[in-house]
């Protein structure tokens, strides 16, 4: 049982890291599939709430457009080792099975790596772009974001 609990745990976070990055705009989720999509609202909502100049949201838009264009095509195979685990799990009752499901999350993470890592450069390359007041601010607006219950976020205190 114990075995199960673990392997359920690790499971859910591999699929709650997928989720919350491709969650962020840094590919197509459900709902995000139309042209410009929540990434395109990301750097309007960030423009807004960070005064962004006009040069730092063409920046800020070429980078987060081109690292939706790399991660592109990784995104299928996330997809389908994502699927495959999920699948596994509904059936999954042998602790060879259970084992199993050690390797297709095993699989799902590695295939999700690239992905994280794109999105970090990004992440990245924007917080390069801002000033130190943008900074200080962004900051402020991460620091009301932390995990809460069931893996998903919720408000912090103010």
């Amino acid at each position: 049982m114990r075995m199960r609990t673990r392997l359920l745990t690790f499971s859910a976070v591999a699929l709650w890291t997928a989720s919350a990055v491709l969650a962020q705009g840094m590919g197509p989720g459900p709902g995000m599939g139309r042209a410009g999509g929540w990434q395109g609202n990301r750097v309007d909502r960030l423009a807004s709430f960070l005064e962004l100049t006009d040069s730092q949201k063409i920046a800020a838009k070429a980078i987060f457009d081109d690292a939706r264009k790399a991660l592109t095509p990784l995104l299928p195979a996330v997809q389908q080792a994502q699927q495959a685990l999920r699948d596994a799990e509904k059936t999954a009752t042998s602790e060879q099975q259970l084992q199993t499901l050690l390797t297709l999350a095993a699989k799902a993470t590695q295939a999700m790596a690239p992905i994280m890592g794109i999105h970090a450069q990004a992440e990245a390359k924007f917080y390069a772009l801002l000033t130190q007041d943008q900074k200080d601010k962004l900051g402020k607006l991460n620091g009301l974001m932390r995990p809460g219950a069931g893996g998903g976020f919720r408000r912090g205190r103010r």
